[in-house]
C-alpha cells in the first residue's frame, strides 16, 4: 500500500532503551536557494503499524510478543526481566526464540516492501513537482539571461547613439555659430559699403 513515510533503520543487535532521535534532513536546496523542510501531515508511524497489523501471522509470534513486552513499560523490571518473564507463555505454545526472530524478520520485510512502494512514489513526485519544474526554472533563467544581455547591448547602442546625437548637435551648433559670425561681418560689411556709397557717391558730392 503506497503512502508517504520517513526511512528508517532497525537495528540488528537486541533493542537497548533509548531515547528518540530525531534525523533532521537540513535545508534542501531549490533552484539554487535554500528551503526548509515542511513537516509531514502524515502519520508515517500509524500507517507503517497497521501495514504491520495487517501482515500479522496466525497464531503467536514476533508482533504479539513484541506487544506484551510493550505492556509491562512502567514496570519495575529490567529490559532483559521483561522478555525472561514473557517468554514462557510463548514457549509453552512452541515459540522459539529463532521463531520469533523469523516472524520478525518477515515483518522487517513488509516494511522494506513498504519503504520500496515509497520510494518510488516519491521518484514520480519528484519528477512532476520538482525535477519538471527545475527545468521550467532553468529555460527560464537562460532565456532571462539572454533577455538580460539584450538589453544591455540594446543599453550599450541607446548611450552610443546619444553620445553620437550629442556630438553631432554641439558640431552643428559650433557650424550655426560659425555661419552666424560669417553672415554678421558679411552683413556689416556691405551696410558699413552701403552707407559709404551714398555718403561718398552722393550727386552733389560728384559735381
Amino acid at each position: 500500500m503506497s503512502i508517504w513515510k520517513k526511512k528508517s533503520a532497525v537495528a540488528e543487535k537486541p533493542p537497548e532503551k533509548k531515547q528518540a532521535t530525531v534525523i533532521s534532513m537540513g535545508p534542501t536546496m531549490v533552484g539554487g536557494m535554500p528551503a526548509s523542510v515542511p513537516a509531514s501531515n502524515t502519520d508515517y508511524a500509524a500507517h507503517l503499524e497497521k501495514e504491520i497489523r495487517n501482515a500479522n501471522q496466525e497464531g503467536l509470534d514476533y508482533l504479539e510478543f513484541s506487544g506484551a513486552i510493550k505492556m509491562l513499560d512502567g514496570q519495575a523490571l529490567t529490559e532483559q526481566q521483561k522478555y525472561v518473564v514473557t517468554f514462557p507463555s510463548y514457549s509453552a505454545s512452541g515459540v522459539t526464540p529463532d521463531k520469533l526472530v523469523e516472524s520478525a524478520n518477515k515483518y522487517l520485510e513488509v516494511l522494506n516492501r513498504e519503504k520500496g512502494e515509497f520510494d518510488i512514489q516519491v521518484q514520480r513526485e519528484r519528477r512532476t513537482a520538482v525535477t519538471d519544474k527545475l527545468a521550467i526554472n532553468k529555460s527560464l533563467e537562460e532565456e532571462v539571461a539572454k533577455l538580460t544581455a539584450a538589453i544591455q547591448e540594446k543599453t550599450k547602442e541607446m548611450a552610443r547613439l546619444a553620445t553620437e546625437a550629442n556630438e553631432a548637435d554641439m558640431k552643428l551648433k559650433s557650424e550655426e555659430m560659425a555661419f552666424a559670425n560669417a553672415l554678421n561681418l558679411k552683413q556689416e560689411e556691405i551696410q558699413n559699403n552701403i552707407g559709404k556709397i551714398k555718403i561718398y557717391l552722393n550727386a552733389t558730392t560728384i559735381q
